[in-house]
């Protein structure tokens, strides 16, 4: 059968070079491991040395267990799934594809290589060791929300997730970075819980999406509200789900970054 044409090379280009390897790197949350089975997982807890892990503490103290740093036991299942969609997706296309996890890539690693990185906001990835630039705050505090740096007019200052039972409502990025050089890239596909971060991959692998997107990006003028134009962007998404299953994704705006290529 035919592939679905790429309908957004302001995204997919750099990663349909033949013969350019990718590594497609899926998230891992941090779980404590308590011996014979037992795991603990608090979504809000994602460093050991995060302070909010004295609910940890708390438990360890009452069920008088050590709960040691676990982090490489689960994924979730957005990122499970992602990683399938996005290595198909290249393979399909004969580009070279390895699957690794996050949380352990040596920068090294990635040396003349592409990247992409399917995450939930929450959980701790290489990209965060590469000080990489972001036109949006993640904030994981209540329900969640991810915030503009700078507000345009039409949009909101915030955007906070809703409804945990029934249909919810729920945002994520699409964020592309140069790799180790300028004919490399970085893409992270991330969402604020598992589902919506494999609603961010069906995003950005349909066609009738990146068309939108495309258009979007073609009509942007060299120096507007939204940056200077430039390569490598964010784009902001809002997601209906419902039973964590994605029914919706509808772009809601996006920014332009000035990124130089990421030291090894």
């Amino acid at each position: 059968p035919a592939l679905a044409p790429i309908a957004a090379p302001s995204i997919w280009a750099q990663f349909l070079l033949p013969g350019v390897p990718t590594i497609v790197s899926f998230g891992v949350p941090l779980f404590y491991n308590g011996g014979d089975g037992l795991y603990l997982r608090d979504v809000r807890v994602n460093q050991p040395s995060d302070p909010r892990g004295q609910f940890i503490i708390e438990i360890q103290r009452i069920l008088k267990m050590q709960f040691r740093p676990h982090d490489d036991v689960y994924t979730g299942i957005g990122e499970a799934l992602g990683t399938h969609e996005v290595t198909r997706f290249l393979e399909e296309r004969r580009q070279p594809v390895r699957i690794l996890n996050s949380h352990f890539l040596a920068p090294s690693e990635i040396a003349g290589k592409n990247l992409v990185v399917i995450s939930s906001l929450r959980f701790q990835t290489l990209l965060q060791s590469l000080d990489l630039p972001s036109a949006f705050r993640y904030n994981g505090d209540g329900a969640g929300s991810i915030e503009p740096n700078t507000v345009l007019p039409g949009e909101k200052a915030s955007y906070a997730a809703t409804g945990f039972s029934g249909v919810a409502t729920t945002y994520s990025l699409v964020s592309l970075w140069p790799g180790t050089q300028l004919d490399r890239r970085i893409l992270r596909l991330g969402g604020m819980h598992s589902w919506s971060t494999f609603g961010a991959v069906q995003y950005i692998l349909d066609p009738a999406h990146q068309a939108v997107l495309q258009k979007s990006l073609d009509a942007d003028p060299v120096d507007g509200p939204r940056g200077r134009k430039s390569p490598y962007f964010e784009v902001l998404l809002r997601l209906e789900g419902k039973d964590e299953q994605v029914r919706s994704v509808q772009y809601v705006t996006h920014r332009y970054l000035q990124a130089k290529p990421v030291n090894q």
